[in-house]
Order: C-alpha cells, then sequence, then structure tokens
C-alpha cells in the first residue's frame, strides 16, 4: 500500500517518524520536513514501518546516495542521502532525546567526524558538554 506522508522528526534506528490519522510510521529513506510517497512494508496495532518510492518535495539537506548498492537494498548506510553535517546534526537530536527519555539526563551533545569530511569517514565521536549525571 502506498501512502503520502510528511515527515516530522528523526528517530532511533536511521529512520524518520511521520503521522497520518493517528498512525504512527517509521520511514526508511526520508528527512525531517519532506513530503514523500511511501510503501508500508510493515504494519503492527500503534505504528508502521514504510520506505520512500518518491521525494515529492526534497529537504535542503538531501544529496545524491554516495554508495549505489544502497539503492538495490544493502544496509549499513542509512544516512547516505544525508549532508555529512546535517547527519551529525541528526545524530546528536536522537542522542539528546534517548538520554533525555531514558537516562532523564539533559546534556547538550555534539557529534564530530573523527577523520576529515573528504574522506567520507564513518566514526563519530561525542562530547557531553556540561552532564552532571553519571551514565555508569
Amino acid at each position: 500500500m502506498r501512502l503520502t506522508l510528511e515527515i516530522e522528526k528523526v528517530a532511533h534506528g536511521g529512520v524518520f517518524v511521520a503521522r497520518d490519522k493517528g498512525q504512527v510510521f517509521f520511514v526508511a529513506g526520508a528527512l525531517p520536513g519532506e513530503k514523500v510517497e511511501v510503501e508500508i512494508t510493515e504494519s503492527a496495532k500503534s505504528f508502521s514501518r514504510a520506505e520512500v518510492v518518491e521525494v515529492l518535495e526534497p529537504s535542503e539537506h538531501r544529496v545524491p546516495h554516495f554508495w549505489k548498492a544502497a539503492a538495490k537494498g544493502a544496509g549499513g548506510a542509512e544516512f547516505g542521502h544525508i549532508s555529512l553535517d546535517y547527519q551529525r546534526e541528526l545524530k546528536s537530536q536522537v542522542l539528546r532525546e534517548n538520554l533525555s527519555r531514558m537516562a532523564k539526563v539533559e546534556s547538550d551533545v555534539e557529534v564530530e567526524a573523527v577523520k576529515d569530511d573528504a574522506e567520507m569517514a564513518f566514526a563519530t565521536e561525542l562530547a557531553f558538554n556540561s552532564m552532571s549525571t553519571s551514565l555508569v
């Protein structure tokens, strides 16, 4: 089944959140602010999973995916269609939300590249600022 959705925000696991008629959708291959046509891949009582079939209104942060195999379903580069700076911003948002929701820790989180961007390095480094609660 196909559906048109507007993407709200990033979620854990490299997917993005959209809502339609009270149903939550976790959408692969999207970006916040985009309007996309999706194919529903899984439906449960409280949520559904979907994949982007067509981007109707693209984000300014969308870039051509750097890995051709991803278009054929290869996993491991879920953010490959997102500019590097925005990838880090989104990853920071996910970490900040998870720390707040699960550990009740409010903290500024910055995700930085370990290597030069030109190398398309995938390693990241986390910097925690003003953290008053231990995670251990």
